[in-house]
């Protein structure tokens, strides 16, 4: 894609022509010259030029003529009362990727901003604006790219790094830094090295890294100086102080081609394609595959996990279950299932639902043998939170699926992760689905089996669809592919809808109905044992519910509940106090027996 350079001026041939065929060389392609002239009529290409239209080609001409013997570039003419649409249209239909120009006023005092200058404003390619005027270094030798904390600072990074590969120039990064001190200088190398992965560029021996204080204009016009060019991102405040103070290098304005949308024409495209840099592009990549696969390592971590969520679920730990969410590596392979969408990757796709499906069973069945192992009578509040999902539970898993997926393509947002394993929680509603079936309690299971399934497919769905909003597909996909692609997100959005109805009438449920609750702790199962023996020796007593109160506030420690066909015996009554204080092994328990007379249906109590 050829280098636009764009002549509007006799006084600019001197400055943009050596630099427009100094990024021309850089990034290994042809230049085009376009001569442009005021007038009232629309833009056309120069027939029979005027004297100052042809003085400009001929100047143009004669330049090449000195400079490059032999070598004239292509040359337009073009007349029109619009310069920023004109150099525009030419551009497109050219398929140029670069524009070079040089700022009206060389001082940069206006025309350094896209509010001031309509091309850089205007422009969808990557433009260059120069000041400092023809007096100023022509030389590719030495190159400063300041960095500023601006969007367009990756593009002069990444023509910077052309020039060093194709012309043996110097590079330094340059970053004005608030902090002083050893510590100001290590953040700033950091920003710098930051810089370069989201540029896409490499490391190289000869670009150096520089860090001066933020504020010191003169040992930054020092270190200009010594340069030949320097680069700063568009919209730069502080340009024109840059330009009053240095002699001898040109200053550049550089604007970064706008990212791509998947709709846009080819023949506009990018140095990549993507919004994310190609360093952060390929470990986002790496990172999911590596994980979607089964290994032991996922085997290990997910069975810890199962194990400290299904304790955390029968003590009631709140605290105990977050902490297995952040152990599980599920949501991983999940990710990995959208991510196989985004890049119609039917061979990630099966290797990410395989995983997942291995976890599944491989939580399910430690979860059940920890229920059945494990004493107790009834379920706590936190196994029965998981068995009553609601339709706001669907809309938390999209959008934790698509903070989980920006997050992933950030690396400074990995930190983020965590609160994401958090807020999507997919063991404790498996463990819930087995310690369920293992109390009998088929329909709490059910509940957190549904709770599962819509955290599943609104985690593959959404994180497909965030992955291809922030740049990656594949361009190789065939129809075979795109079709597998479509089948699975139709299929998944039918689950989806087929799920959306029973959370939506559980979710209407829950605004008149209470969710169920435990009673209170249930005693140890040796406990039980011994009290259900004793009853069974006595025909007249029948355990209604026994349990330890979970309020703080009560004044028993155990609370028995017998219902007797018979006269009340006392002596019964302390015997059973004394076995449970035995059993529990805790002489100063407060035991309280209530005693229920049970009535003969169709009799009256006096009968």
């Amino acid at each position: 894609m050829p280098v636009l350079a764009l002549i509007d001026d006799r006084k600019d041939i001197d400055i943009v022509l050596p630099w427009a065929s100094s990024f021309s060389t850089a990034r290994d392609t042809s230049l085009i010259v376009l001569c442009w002239t005021q007038s009232a009529v629309s833009s056309e290409v120069i027939e029979d030029s005027g004297p100052v239209s042809q003085s400009l080609i001929d100047a143009a001409e004669d330049y090449f003529h000195r400079v490059k013997p032999g070598n004239v570039p292509e040359i337009i003419g073009l007349d029109g009362p619009d310069e920023t649409r004109a150099v525009i249209d030419t551009a497109r239909e050219k398929e140029v990727n670069l524009i070079v120009a040089a700022g009206s006023d060389p001082s940069g005092k206006k025309g350094g901003t896209l509010a001031t200058n309509p091309l850089l404003k205007q422009s969808p390619f990557t433009t260059v604006v120069l000041f400092g005027g023809s007096a100023r270094s022509t030389r590719p030798q030495k190159v400063m790219v300041g960095a500023t904390d601006n969007a367009n600072d990756i593009s002069s990074v990444f023509l910077s790094y052309q020039m060093a590969d194709s012309l043996q120039t110097s590079v330094t990064l340059a970053r004005p830094e608030f902090e002083a001190g050893l510590e100001g200088a290590e953040i700033g190398r950091r920003d710098l090295e930051q810089l370069k992965r989201d540029s896409g560029v490499h490391d190289r021996d000869d670009v150096q890294s520089l860090v001066f204080q933020s504020g010191d204009a003169e040992q930054a016009a020092q270190a200009m100086n010594e340069n030949d060019l320097v680069m700063f991102g568009a919209n730069y405040e502080h340009l024109a102080a840059y330009v009053e103070l240095t002699e001898k290098p040109t200053v550049a304005v550089v604007k970064r081609q706008p990212p791509l949308r998947r709709w846009q024409a080819g023949s506009q495209a990018s140095v990549w394609s993507t919004r994310l840099s190609p360093a952060d592009y390929a470990e986002l990549i790496q990172g999911l595959r590596q994980g979607s696969k089964l290994g032991s390592d996922f085997v290990t971590m997910l069975s810890l996990a199962t194990v400290v969520a299904s304790l955390g679920l029968l003590q009631d730990s709140a605290a105990v279950v977050i902490g297995s969410m952040l152990l599980a590596p599920l949501m991983t392979p999940m990710i990995g299932c959208g991510l196989a969408l985004a890049q119609a990757n039917s061979k990630l796709g099966y290797t990410a639902l395989k995983t997942v499906a291995v976890g599944l069973v491989c939580t399910l069945v430690l979860s059940y043998l920890i229920g059945v192992f494990t004493p107790g009578e009834e379920l706590t509040s936190q196994i029965y939170a998981r068995g009553q999902p609601t339709i706001l539970d669907l809309f938390i898993a999209v959008a934790s699926a698509a903070a989980a997926s920006y997050a992933l393509a950030r690396p400074n947002l990995v930190g983020s992760i965590a609160g994401v394993a958090i807020a999507t929680a997919l063991v404790p509603p498996l463990c819930s689905v087995g310690i369920s079936i293992a109390y009998s309690d088929f329909g709490n299971a059910q509940g957190a089996a549904l709770l599962f399934a819509t955290n599943f497919f609104a985690i593959v769905l959404a994180a497909g669809l965030t992955f291809r909003l922030i740049g990656i597909s594949s361009r190789q996909a065939g129809a075979r592919q795109k079709f597998w692609v479509f089948r699975i997100v139709v299929i998944f959005g039918i689950a989806i809808i087929a799920i959306g109805f029973p959370l939506q009438k559980a979710m209407q449920e829950s605004l008149v109905q209470a969710k169920p609750q435990p009673r209170g702790y249930p005693l140890a199962k040796s406990v039980m044992d011994a009290v259900e023996e004793r009853l069974a020796a006595n025909p007249g007593y029948e355990l209604i519910t026994a349990g330890q109160p979970s309020s703080p506030f009560s004044t028993s420690d155990v609370i028995l509940v017998l219902s007797t066909t018979g006269v009340h015996e006392p002596e019964f009554v302390k015997g059973l106090e004394a076995l449970i204080k035995e059993q529990m092994d805790d002489e100063s328990l407060r035991v309280k027996i209530h005693l229920v007379k049970a009535v003969d249906v169709g009799k009256s109590p006096e009968d």
